[in-house]
């Protein structure tokens, strides 16, 4: 019996030389071959996060912004939690230097839930210590010494030395 074939079909920017390069992956029908898929869709992660901070460092922010979350789109599909908490945590901090506060506070809280899921104790630590910062900047001092506070236990947990003790 011949085989059936499921098609995938991604696309990847080659920012050296602005051409579009297709991949085309074939995985067979009975899932031998996802792991293929995954991969592709590992690079295509990284890709949209390379796109998306050269268009940052441009201050083309809405076309960062559309390429960081196509790859956290990606890396939902690809179960890459981790990946997706450090892609909410790049979005957080455009839209805090975008004076989006409210925005930028949603996207590093659900930074800290996909961290905290995953243990990730040292970017759970440095996203209180963002959320902090904007609360400091918003006049909201108790929720930002409860942020401080909660950056050091994180702190504290990863046992590093990193920003919060700096910040307390």
């Amino acid at each position: 019996l011949p085989s059936i074939f499921l098609f995938h079909h991604i696309i990847f920017f080659n920012q050296n030389n602005n051409n579009i390069s297709e991949i085309y992956i074939y995985d067979n029908q009975n899932g031998n071959n996802n792991n293929v898929f995954n991969l592709e869709l590992n690079a295509l992660i990284k890709e949209k996060r390379k796109r998306a901070k050269k268009f940052e460092s441009e201050g083309k922010v809405n076309e960062a912004i559309n390429e960081y979350e196509e790859a956290l789109d990606y890396a939902f599909q690809n179960n890459e939690e981790i990946t997706a908490g450090e892609i909410l945590t790049d979005i957080g901090k455009i839209k805090f230097d975008e004076n989006d506060e409210i925005q930028a506070i949603e996207k590093y809280n659900q930074a800290i839930d996909l961290f905290k899921t995953n243990n990730k104790n040292a970017e759970i630590e440095a996203n209180y210590n963002n959320l902090a910062v904007i609360f400091t900047g918003m006049g909201l001092y108790d929720d930002a010494i409860n942020a401080y506070e909660q950056a050091l236990v994180y702190n504290e947990k990863a046992n590093n030395n990193n920003e919060a003790k700096y910040y307390s």
